[in-house]
């Protein structure tokens, strides 16, 4: 009885000790494709740094071959796609990148980007809202959003967005700029012209936030300050033509037919 015991316990420590050695030598194989991965990964973010995107793209490969839940990986490769304009690819790296760390905002983001190329603007804002989902004031998923909103001709949520871009960037003379497009197209030109005197006045040498004031304010019969614009616009460039020209219809409105014909 005795030694059927013993024979037990011995068995058992014999197991044990497979096991333990079993799984050492698991985790070791692990750590050490771990490593590789790492190797590899860093060797593509010098390739993607000097440019080399198909080198990058390779060398994210054979990280992800080594660690197939490497994320940044696979974000890395999604965006060296994306630099070349293989947005379909990029796209699937950014599923595959959001499908291991759901909160991924930037995957969000640039997925978004991708589709927008596409013209797949439906999609892609669906990607730019979850990416505000997770940060509410993430600015360039709300401009985004906007431009793909207006390519959809829908200006009014495309100026909302915009509103919440200079409101958590109130320097970004682009979003301003972009505001005056949208009150443009819904013909409301006061807000247009103010949207684009905004822009103009973070960076006073923006012609064609002149111009695009001008013409606001020329469609809203406001013409002596309209072509105070236009000279603005070509302060900044006298060799625009389409600011002579809408100058001389102000004046002639106002009856200024004196210089009209300037440079036309």
């Amino acid at each position: 009885m005795t030694n059927c015991k013993e024979n037990v316990q011995r068995a058992i420590r014999i197991s044990s000790l497979i096991l333990l050695l079993f799984g050492t030598t698991l985790f070791q194989v692990q750590a050490q494709d771990q490593v590789k991965a790492i190797e590899y990964f860093n060797k593509g973010v010098d390739a993607l740094t000097q440019k080399n995107y198909k080198q990058a793209i390779e060398l994210y490969s054979l990280a992800i071959k080594e660690d197939p839940s490497y994320t940044k990986a696979y974000y890395n490769r999604a965006n060296a796609k994306l630099t070349i304009k293989s947005y379909e690819d990029a796209i699937n790296d950014f599923d595959l990148t959001i499908r291991q760390d759901p909160d991924f905002k930037k995957a969000h983001l640039y997925k978004g980007y991708a589709l927008m190329k596409l013209k797949m603007y439906d999609t892609a804002i669906f990607s730019y809202t979850e990416a505000i989902r997770l940060d509410p004031s993430y600015s360039t998923a709300y401009m985004n959003r906007a431009i793909c909103l207006m390519n959809m001709k829908k200006y009014k949520p495309a100026s909302e967005n915009l509103r919440k871009v200079v409101e958590l960037q109130p320097e970004n003379a682009t979003g301003y700029y972009n505001m005056g497009l949208c009150y443009d197209k819904l013909e409301q030109y006061d807000k247009a012209a103010l949207a684009y005197g905004n822009a103009i006045k973070i960076n006073p040498a923006n012609k064609k936030a002149y111009m695009a004031k001008g013409k606001a304010l020329m469609k809203d019969e406001k013409y002596e300050l309209a072509s105070q614009d236009f000279s603005s616009a070509l302060q900044e460039d006298p060799n625009m033509a389409d600011a002579y020209y809408h100058r001389a219809y102000c004046k002639m409105k106002l009856k200024k037919y004196k210089g009209c014909d300037d440079r036309l």
